[in-house]
C-alpha cells in the first residue's frame, strides 16, 4: 500500500485504534445521547469532548466542523423514531468491530450517566445496546 493509499484509507487503524469511520460514527452516537433529554449538559460536553481529544482524527474536515455538523444532523431528526432508528443503525454500521461496538455502548453509557439516567436516556441506550450488540 503506498504512502497516498494509507492517507486516504478510511478504514486503517491508527493509535487510537479506530478508523475514520468509526470515530464519526462515535461522534455522531455521542452527540445523539446528549440530545436524548433535550437538556445539554457540561458533564456530557466534557465526555464527547475528552473523547475527541484522544483521536487521530484524518476527516476531511477538523473534527469541530464534523462535531457542529453532527450537531446540526441531531437536531434536525429530533422527533423523529424513525430518523433516529437510522441514524442509529448506520452508526451500529460503521462501528464494524466487536471492540469499537462495545467501547462506543460504554462511552455512549458513562454519557448519559453522567447527569444521571432520565427514562428517555433509558430506553435510548437500550435502543443502542441492542443496536450494537445485533452488527
Amino acid at each position: 500500500m503506498s504512502l497516498l493509499d494509507k492517507f486516504f484509507d478510511s478504514n486503517r487503524t491508527d493509535s487510537d485504534g479506530w478508523n475514520q469511520n468509526q470515530r464519526e460514527a462515535l461522534v455522531d452516537l455521542l452527540v445523539l445521547a446528549m440530545y436524548v433529554d433535550n437538556e445539554l449538559n457540561l458533564s456530557e460536553d466534557a465526555i464527547l469532548q475528552a473523547q475527541i481529544d484522544n483521536f487521530q482524527w484524518e476527516g476531511e474536515s477538523s473534527v469541530e466542523y464534523y462535531v457542529d455538523n453532527a450537531i446540526g444532523r441531531v437536531r434536525a431528526i429530533r422527533g423523529s423514531a424513525s430518523s433516529v432508528d437510522s441514524l442509529i443503525a448506520f452508526i451500529a454500521e460503521r462501528l464494524d468491530t466487536y471492540e469499537a461496538r462495545m467501547t462506543a455502548a460504554g462511552i455512549c453509557e458513562r454519557l448519559l450517566a453522567s447527569d444521571g439516567k432520565a427514562d428517555p436516556e433509558k430506553a435510548f441506550l437500550e435502543k443502542v445496546q441492542s443496536a450494537l450488540q445485533t452488527r
